[in-house]
């Protein structure tokens, strides 16, 4: 799909909430009024850039659900960083890297052994993932 610059407009107007410096984020949560929310409109472009069909119905409530979102999103940028580390994980973790040592490699004939099917020359042969079976 090719984007227009109507999709750009869109997106834009979606996402000029993680945009704004602290002091002038237009949002605040819960939405401030209803002008705030995003138009029926734009979440139908949204659902279609997504791939989605929603009804009339499943509009409004998305419309709501994702105003919403954005709202809780933009009143982020409010909150008092300057104490806060930079982390790489939500959780504590410590990798345990071992040693790059070589160790015992299977001949080819072990791996001849453990494979599904080969053909006579050796080669393993493996089902089709990708494309058609009309050649490669």
């Amino acid at each position: 799909m090719r984007e227009t610059d109507q999709d750009r407009a869109l997106l834009t107007h979606v996402g000029r909430v993680f945009s704004f410096p602290r002091t002038e984020c237009p949002y605040t949560w819960p939405m401030a009024n209803a002008a705030d929310k995003l138009l029926a409109d734009e979440v139908r472009k949204i659902a279609h850039l997504a791939r989605l069909a929603p009804s009339a119905e499943q509009v409004e409530s998305l419309r709501t659900e994702l105003s919403d979102m954005l709202a809780m999103a933009a009143s982020l940028t409010s909150a008092d960083l300057d104490e806060v580390e930079p982390m790489t994980s939500a959780v504590e973790a410590i990798n345990r890297l071992a040693d790059d040592e070589p160790g015992d490699t299977l001949t080819p004939a072990d791996i001849e052994r453990l494979a599904p099917d080969t053909d006579p020359d050796g080669s393993i042969r493996v089902p089709r993932v990708l494309g058609d079976s009309a050649g490669a």
